[in-house]
C-alpha cells in the first residue's frame, strides 16, 4: 500500500512537471511579426496563417519577456553584431553590392511621369506570382491613364538555371532589378536598400531604395507590397491623385509612411525560429514601425532614408529597420492605415465599396484574378479606357 501511494505521488509529480515545462518553457507557436508566410497557390492554404503578421502585433505588445532555457539561440560559431546607430560615425557602407540587373532609364525614359511606383516583393523562383501581378495592377498599359508602374527587386540565387530564367524574364518585361546578394529572408533589408538604402532581407529593401534614389528621384509615391496582398488599385490611385492636386491642404503630407502601424512591440527573444538575442539587439522594445506586408511612402523619403542608413548597422528585420530605425532618424510622419485591410473572402465587398478599405490578403491566384475583374467592372475601367 505504501509503495502504491508513493508510485501514485511520483506519477502525479511527473505529470505536473511535464505540464509546467510545456507551459513555461516551450516557445509559443506564433510567428514573429517579421516572419513572412510564403504565399503558395493551394486551395487549402490556411487563411489564419496569413493573418499572423497582424495578430502578432497584439501578442508582441502584451507578451512577457520571461527567459526560456529551451530558446533556440544562435550558436557560438555565428557572428553576432550588436545593433547600434551613431550621429556621425559611418557604420554601414553603401554600394558594396553590384548591380546584376538594372534599367537605368526605367524612370527617365520608360516611365517619366510616375505618380506611383509599386515595389512588389517576390522570391526569385516566384515567376508565376510576378506574371499574375503583370496581368492585373502591374500591367504596363495602366501607365498611360494612371501613371503607375511595377518593379520586382530580386537577389541572386545559387541556381544557375534560375539565374538564366531571370535574365530572360527581364529581357521580356524590363521590370526586374537585381544585386549580387543571395535572395533569402535575412537579406530582405538589403533588397529594400537597393532602391533607397543600398545582408539578405536587409539587402533587398536597401536595394530598391538605392534604385529610387539613383534612377527615380521624381516619383511621387512608392507602394511596397508583399505577394500575398492585393489592393483596390483604382481607389488608391484616386486618393493619391487627389492628394497630389491638393498638396497645399492637410491631405498631403511629405516625408511620410502610410501603413499598418505597430507601436512598442516587445523584442521576441525566444521565438522558435527567429530569436533575437540581447547581444544582437539590446533594446527591450522596437521603435514605432510599419508592418512589412504593405506600406506607402512618399518619394521624398528615399534620399533621407538612404543617407541615414550609413549611420546604423544593418538590422535584418526589414520593416523594423527601414520604417522604424531609419524612419525615426529622418523624423518621418506616420499615417495609420491599420483599418484599411480586410482578411476574409466574404469581406471583399468592403474592399470595393467601403471608402476606407484598400488592402486584402489573398490565398489563391483565382482570387487575385477574380478580384481584379470585379474592380475593373465596378469602376467601369473597360468602358472608360482601353481594355487591359
Amino acid at each position: 500500500m505504501k509503495y502504491t501511494v508513493l508510485s501514485l505521488l511520483i506519477s502525479i509529480a511527473a505529470l505536473l512537471t511535464i505540464n509546467y515545462v510545456t507551459y513555461k518553457l516551450v516557445p509559443a507557436k506564433i510567428s514573429a511579426i517579421h516572419r513572412k508566410s510564403k504565399w503558395k497557390y493551394k486551395a487549402n492554404s490556411s487563411k489564419n496563417s496569413l493573418k499572423t503578421e497582424f495578430r502578432i502585433a497584439l501578442f508582441s505588445l502584451n507578451s512577457s519577456s520571461a527567459t526560456s532555457k529551451n530558446a533556440k539561440l544562435r550558436t557560438s560559431t555565428e557572428a553576432i553584431n550588436t545593433f547600434r546607430c551613431s550621429d556621425n560615425v559611418e557604420l554601414y557602407k553603401r554600394n558594396t553590392h553590384k548591380w546584376e540587373i538594372v534599367d537605368r532609364n526605367f524612370c527617365s525614359q520608360k516611365y517619366p511621369d510616375l505618380l506611383l511606383l509599386i515595389v512588389a516583393i517576390t522570391a526569385t523562383e516566384q515567376r508565376e506570382h510576378r506574371n499574375l501581378i503583370r496581368k492585373t495592377w502591374g500591367d504596363v498599359k495602366l501607365y498611360k491613364n494612371f501613371k503607375t508602374a511595377v518593379l520586382f527587386p530580386l537577389g541572386r540565387t545559387s541556381d544557375l538555371e534560375m539565374m538564366t530564367l531571370i535574365q530572360k524574364e527581364q529581357q521580356k518585361y524590363g521590370d526586374i532589378i537585381q544585386q549580387d546578394f543571395l535572395d533569402t529572408y535575412k537579406n530582405l533589408t538589403l533588397k529594400f536598400c537597393i532602391s533607397t538604402l543600398s545582408t539578405e532581407i536587409k539587402l533587398n529593401t536597401l536595394m530598391w531604395l538605392q534604385f529610387l534614389n539613383d534612377f527615380c528621384p521624381n516619383v511621387t509615391y512608392v507602394l511596397k507590397i508583399d505577394a500575398d496582398i492585393t489592393f483596390n488599385y483604382f481607389k488608391l490611385v484616386e486618393i493619391l491623385q487627389n492628394r497630389t492636386q491638393t498638396n497645399a491642404s492637410h491631405s498631403f503630407v511629405s516625408k511620410s509612411f502610410s501603413c499598418y502601424i505597430i507601436d512598442r512591440a516587445k523584442v521576441n527573444r525566444y521565438d522558435s525560429k527567429w530569436p533575437i538575442s540581447y547581444m544582437e539587439y539590446p533594446r527591450k522594445y522596437f521603435p514605432r514601425y510599419c508592418s512589412g506586408s504593405f506600406y506607402l511612402l512618399t518619394g521624398d523619403l528615399a534620399g533621407p532614408l538612404l543617407e541615414q542608413a550609413r549611420f546604423c548597422t544593418l538590422f535584418w528585420i526589414e520593416d523594423v529597420h527601414v520604417t522604424g530605425h531609419l524612419g525615426m532618424r529622418v523624423q518621418a510622419r506616420y499615417e495609420d492605415w491599420s483599418k484599411k485591410i480586410v482578411f476574409k473572402w466574404n469581406q471583399l465587398e468592403q474592399l470595393i465599396k467601403a471608402p476606407d478599405v484598400l488592402f486584402t490578403l489573398i490565398y489563391t491566384p483565382w482570387e487575385h484574378i477574380q478580384l481584379w475583374k470585379w474592380l475593373k467592372n465596378y469602376y467601369g475601367y473597360n468602358n472608360k479606357y482601353e481594355e487591359v
